[in-house]
C-alpha cells in the first residue's frame, strides 16, 4: 500500500513538473514568435513609407562631372556582405597571432549579436593595445590588396564618373580612409572614430559613438543634399538614400556568374597594386581562418623537418626527402649562344 502511494506521488511529480514546463516553454515560444511577427509586420509598414530605389544598372554614367556622390563602402563598394575579413587582417598583421586567435573565437558570439554590437566586439579585440604606426602600415600595405579585390564593378564604374565623392561609413575611419582616398580618390571619408591613449588604441569606440549614415549626411551636407547615392535596400540605408536626389540600389544578385559575383579586372584597377610579400596572401574569412589555424602546427613541424633535412643529410637524400613531403622542384635550364669563332 506505502509502494503504490509513493508511485502516485511519484507520477503526479512527474506529471506537474515535466509536462507542465514543456506546456509553459511552448506557451512562451509563441509568445515570442508574436513578437517576432509583430516586429516584422511593423518593418514591413515602416518600410512601406520609403520608395523603393532602382537598381545601380539602371544608373546613368553620363553628366555626373559636376554632381556630388555618397556611398557607404560596406554594402555598397565591396562585393563581400561581412567586414570580419578586415578585421582579421588587422589583428593578424598590425597585432599577433594571439590577436587574431581571440578574434576566431569570438565568431560564435558574434554570430548571436546585432551589427552594432559586432562592430564594438571586433573593434575591441583588433585595436586594444595596438600602435597606431602598425595600423598606419596595415592600412597602407595589406588593406588594399583586398579591397580592390573585392570591389563591386558596377558601383567603382559610378563612383569614378562623379565629380565630388563622398563616403559614409559605420567601420573605423582609420581602417579605410587611406585605400578611398589614395586609390579611389574619394574627397572626404566620414567614420567611426575610435579612442586613443597616447600612441595606442584603447579598443573603445570615441564619445561620438558609431557613425549614423543619414544622420552624418545631414550634418556634413546641411540643407543641400547629396545628388546620388549608392547603397544596398536595409531599412537604415533607405533612410540614408531618401536624403539624396536620386539613389540607387546595390543588388548582390546582378553581375553574378555562376554562384560568385564577378570582380573588377585587374588591368582596370585604378592604379598598380604594390602587396609586400611576408603578408597574409588570401582573405582570411572565418572558414579559410580556422582551416589556417588547424593546419598551423602542422605547417611548424614540416618546416622543421624540411630545414633539418636540407642541413644534416645529402644532397640526394634531402632532395628525396623534400619531394615526399611536398616540395616541388622546377629546374628551368637556359641555353647560352655560343661566341662566334673569328
Amino acid at each position: 500500500m506505502v509502494f503504490s502511494m509513493v508511485l502516485l506521488r511519484l507520477m503526479d511529480w512527474l506529471w506537474w513538473h515535466i509536462l507542465a514546463n514543456a506546456w509553459h516553454r511552448a506557451a512562451r515560444n509563441m509568445r515570442g514568435c508574436t513578437k517576432i511577427l509583430q516586429k516584422n509586420q511593423s518593418f514591413k509598414s515602416l518600410q512601406a513609407q520609403y520608395p523603393s530605389f532602382p537598381s545601380i544598372t539602371k544608373c546613368s554614367l553620363e553628366g555626373r562631372e559636376s554632381q556630388t556622390l555618397v556611398c557607404d563602402i560596406l554594402g555598397a563598394l565591396l562585393r563581400t556582405e561581412s567586414f570580419f575579413p578586415y578585421f582579421m587582417l588587422v589583428a593578424f598583421e598590425g597585432g599577433s597571432i594571439v590577436r587574431a586567435f581571440l578574434l576566431l573565437l569570438s565568431c560564435p558570439v558574434l554570430w548571436l549579436l546585432d551589427f552594432e554590437l559586432q562592430l564594438r566586439v571586433m573593434i575591441f579585440i583588433s585595436f586594444w593595445g595596438m600602435r597606431i604606426k602598425d595600423m598606419e602600415s596595415v592600412s597602407r600595405a595589406v588593406l588594399p590588396k583586398f579591397f580592390l579585390e573585392n570591389l563591386n564593378p558596377k558601383a567603382y564604374e559610378v563612383l569614378c564618373r562623379a565629380g565630388s565623392r563622398v563616403v559614409f561609413t559605420s567601420v573605423p575611419r582609420v581602417m579605410v580612409e587611406g585605400f578611398l582616398k589614395e586609390y579611389l580618390s574619394v574627397d572626404a571619408v566620414i567614420g567611426t572614430e575610435l579612442s586613443t591613449y597616447g600612441n595606442r588604441f584603447t579598443g573603445f569606440i570615441s564619445r561620438s559613438g558609431l557613425l549614423v549614415k543619414h544622420r552624418a549626411v545631414k550634418e556634413y551636407f546641411g540643407d543641400k543634399k547629396p545628388d546620388v547615392g549608392l547603397q544596398s535596400s536595409s531599412l537604415q540605408d533607405h533612410l540614408f538614400l531618401s536624403i539624396c536626389k536620386e539613389a540607387y540600389l546595390i543588388n548582390k544578385e546582378e553581375g553574378k556568374r555562376g554562384n560568385a559575383l564577378l570582380a573588377l579586372p585587374r588591368d582596370k584597377y585604378p592604379k598598380p597594386l604594390v602587396f609586400h610579400d611576408g603578408r597574409l596572401a588570401f582573405l582570411p574569412t572565418p572558414l579559410a581562418t580556422l582551416q589556417m589555424f588547424m593546419w598551423l602546427p602542422l605547417g611548424i613541424l614540416l618546416a622543421i623537418f624540411r630545414l633539418l633535412v636540407g642541413i644534416f643529410l645529402p644532397y640526394k637524400v634531402a632532395i628525396f626527402l623534400g619531394t615526399m613531403s611536398g616540395v616541388n622542384l622546377r629546374v628551368k635550364l637556359s641555353t647560352l649562344a655560343k661566341p662566334d669563332q673569328d
